[in-house]
């Protein structure tokens, strides 16, 4: 998956619609990866780019809860460009973590992943994508969400509930982490 989107589209920029489009089998599980890699990485520093991907995983997040079976993307974010460069640096710094991980994952704890527990990953994906426009408040804060929302996609895409389960920690980080915001906003306004 990851040479996939590497090597999607053409010339030194690629648009998001073409990684989507690489990703065909892989689905909505495969393209939420997408973002919420891009969120677990140092380019949340930038402004702007966590709530572009926390858009994108809440979206996503949504479309999977709604058992749709093709992704829908808004046209703004389709047209978006990453840079070549970037999809080549991603793939050489996960292809190896990603292969030691499906090497050492199994099924457990795969109550985590069945109904009626199996819709807690999809909503908590939402809403750790819905509040990571207020982590861009303080940075790099929202690779905790993009690691929480890996987690829990690599966990169901290789039925392993202990995955799963430490996405649903990482995702308890994060609304501390928004209460921690809010409560530190609140005092100033007060």
């Amino acid at each position: 998956m990851l040479r996939d989107i590497a090597s999607s589209g053409s010339g030194e920029r690629v648009s998001v619609g073409d990684i989507t489009s690489a990703l065909g089998q892989a689905g909505l599980g495969g393209a939420i990866l997408v973002p919420s890699l891009i969120a677990l990485s140092p380019a949340t520093a930038i402004f702007g780019v966590a709530t572009v991907c926390g858009i994108a995983i809440a979206v996503i997040a949504t479309q999977i809860m709604l058992n749709r079976k093709k992704l829908w993307l808004p046209r703004w974010m389709c047209r978006l460009r990453v840079r070549r460069t970037a999809l080549v640096w991603l793939r050489n710094r996960l292809e190896r973590p990603f292969v030691w991980l499906e090497r050492r994952s199994s099924q457990r704890l795969t109550w985590l992943m069945r109904t009626p527990m199996g819709y807690v990953p999809g909503i908590l994906s939402f809403l750790v994508g819905a509040s990571m426009p207020f982590l861009e408040l303080v940075p790099l804060s929202a690779t905790t969400g993009g690691g929480a929302v890996t987690l829990m996609v690599l966990g169901l895409l290789l039925d392993d509930g202990l995955l799963v389960l430490g996405g649903i920690l990482a995702a308890v980080c994060v609304a501390l982490l928004v209460i921690g915001i809010g409560s530190g906003l609140s005092g100033l306004i007060l």
